[in-house]
C-alpha cells in the first residue's frame, strides 16, 4: 500500500497520540486502521482531508453498503470516524463533523438510493460543461447508458459496437444474450455523439478495439476507469454520485412512469421480483 501524503501522515500519527491516553492498544489499532483507510480512499481521489465535504463521507459509506458490509460493521466505522472528525475540529483541520446522522438502521440499509429530479438535471448539466469533446462525450454517454438503461457498471465494460441493435442495448453474459433494454432517444443521441469522437480517433487501439467505451490510453474502459469518471462528478455537484446511484435512478423513473413491475424487473436484469418490489416501497 502506498504511503500516505506527508500531511495526512503527521495527522495520524497525532491522532494516534491522542488516542493513546484514552483507549486501549487494541482499539487504537482498530481505530488506525480505519482511519488510514479511509484516507487512502481520499488520496485516490486528490482530495484532501482539509477539503473534505459530507458527500466525501457519505460516497465512502455507500460502497460499503455496495459491498454488502454488514450494517453493524459500517456503523461501527461511523462511531470511528466521527471520532477523528472530532479531533480534526478541535485540531482545525476541519471546520464542522462531516460524519454526522450517517449511521444505518437495516430498513435504511437496504433501501436504493436515486437521484432527485433536481439532482439528475444539475448532473447532467455539469456533465455538459467538459471542454475535452473526447471526454465530454464519452462521459455524457457513460452517464446517459446507466441512468437511462440501468446497465451494471461491469455490463457498461464488455458493450461492443454490435451490441446496438434495432434500438435495442443487446447486454451479453458468457457469450449469450441475457435481455434488451430499449434505447431511449436522449440516450441514442448520446451514444451517436459519442460514436462519431471515438470513430475520429487516429489510435490504433482505438481503431482495432471492438469495445464501445475506451479511455485515451486504452482500447478497453475497464470498470474500475468507469467508476472513477462517475463518482468524480461528485465534487462537482456536490452530493455523492454512484454508478450504482445511476442505475437506481433508471428504475425509479420506470416506477414513476408507471411501468408494469415485471418490465422494469426483466430491463432491469433482476433476478427476482424482491429486488423490483424496492423501488415501489417509498
Amino acid at each position: 500500500m502506498q504511503p500516505l501524503w506527508p500531511e495526512h501522515e503527521a495527522w495520524l500519527a497525532d491522532y494516534k497520540m491522542y488516542l493513546s491516553h484514552k483507549r486501549e492498544p487494541s482499539t487504537v489499532k482498530m481505530y488506525l486502521a480505519e482511519v488510514k483507510h479511509f484516507l487512502d480512499w481520499l488520496e485516490v481521489r486528490n482530495k484532501h482531508l482539509s477539503h473534505l465535504s459530507q458527500a466525501d463521507v457519505i460516497s465512502f459509506r455507500d460502497e460499503m453498503v455496495g459491498r454488502g458490509m454488514k450494517t453493524a460493521t459500517i456503523n461501527k466505522w461511523v462511531s470511528i470516524i466521527t471520532s477523528f472528525h472530532r479531533w480534526a475540529i478541535e485540531n482545525e483541520i476541519l471546520t464542522e463533523q462531516m460524519a454526522k446522522r450517517l449511521r444505518l438502521d437495516e430498513d435504511r440499509r437496504d433501501r436504493p438510493r436515486w437521484l432527485s429530479q433536481e439532482e439528475e438535471r444539475h448532473l447532467l448539466e455539469v456533465a455538459s460543461v467538459e471542454r475535452n469533446p473526447f471526454r465530454k462525450s464519452r462521459n455524457e454517454a457513460l452517464i446517459h447508458i446507466m441512468m437511462y438503461a440501468g446497465l451494471r457498471i461491469e455490463e457498461v465494460s464488455l458493450l461492443e459496437f454490435n451490441s446496438m441493435d434495432y434500438g435495442d442495448l443487446v447486454i451479453y453474459e458468457d457469450g449469450e444474450e441475457r435481455r434488451r433494454v430499449p434505447i431511449q432517444s436522449n440516450l441514442q443521441l448520446k451514444l451517436l455523439e459519442w460514436m462519431k469522437h471515438r470513430s475520429q480517433s487516429s489510435k490504433l487501439f482505438h481503431q482495432n478495439s471492438p469495445f464501445l467505451f475506451v479511455t485515451e490510453r486504452s482500447g478497453h474502459m475497464q470498470p474500475r476507469s468507469i467508476q472513477f469518471v462517475v463518482e468524480g462528478f461528485s465534487a462537482k455537484t456536490e452530493f455523492p454520485i454512484t454508478c450504482q446511484m445511476l442505475r437506481h435512478t433508471f428504475c425509479r423513473r420506470l416506477v414513476e412512469q408507471n411501468a408494469p413491475i415485471e418490465q422494469i424487473k426483466e430491463w432491469a436484469g433482476h433476478k427476482t421480483i424482491q429486488s423490483t418490489i424496492q423501488y415501489f416501497d417509498h
